[in-house]
């Protein structure tokens, strides 16, 4: 999927590129179960890891680790020519809880529905810049943001294709700790039987 953070204002430019700052969710154990003796309504729960990447339009974008405050800079010492991406790492264990809907008693065909919820935890972040000649740094810290993610999802689909969208209730960034945003992400799904 790909991530997209509410409005908010900075001082620094830390717009995002869309089209790279992307979601994903690798499911380690999932278990549903019947609703109803058709098999059309179910609940579907699991665990897995839920990783959020940032990609920053400025690759001189720097986040200072171990700051009071989210604290993004430009670094000036570094021509915009020399970095081929400045991005933000975030992993979550996860688990998702959802009621579907399925047109069908099999859950790969026909139209399916589901609505729940994504509980997830952080358990690492990292920064990386990668320099033209290859070189990578990374930077490992909080960076200031939440440690929970709770986001409301639902997902669309037909046979083996979803669609999702999931908005983070938590505020991206710790309380206090930097400006006020959420975290939202359109994706697509695809189910494997």
């Amino acid at each position: 999927g790909f991530n997209r953070l509410s409005e908010y204002t900075s001082s620094v430019h830390t717009e995002l590129i869309n089209a790279k700052s992307l979601n994903a969710y690798i499911g380690i154990a999932n278990v549903g179960m019947q609703l109803d003796r058709r098999g059309h309504l179910r609940f579907w729960t699991g665990i897995g890891l839920d990783i959020d990447n940032y990609r920053f339009s400025d690759t001189r974008l720097r986040l200072q680790a171990a700051q009071p405050t989210f604290s993004p800079f430009i670094d000036s010492t570094v021509n915009p020519g020399d970095t081929r991406k400045s991005k933000l790492t975030a992993t979550y264990l996860s688990i998702p809880v959802y009621l579907g809907f399925h047109s069908r008693e099999s859950s790969d065909k026909g139209v399916n529905v589901l609505l729940g919820c994504q509980f997830g935890y952080r358990t690492h972040t990292h920064t990386k810049i990668v320099s033209e000649n290859g070189a990578k740094a990374k930077d490992r810290d909080d960076f200031n943001l939440n440690d929970w993610k709770i986001s409301p999802t639902v997902q669309i689909g037909y046979k083996g294709l979803r669609f999702y969208a999931k908005y983070n209730l938590q505020p991206f960034l710790k309380e206090g700790q930097g400006p006020a945003t959420n975290l939202f992400t359109l994706g697509g799904v695809l189910v494997f039987s």
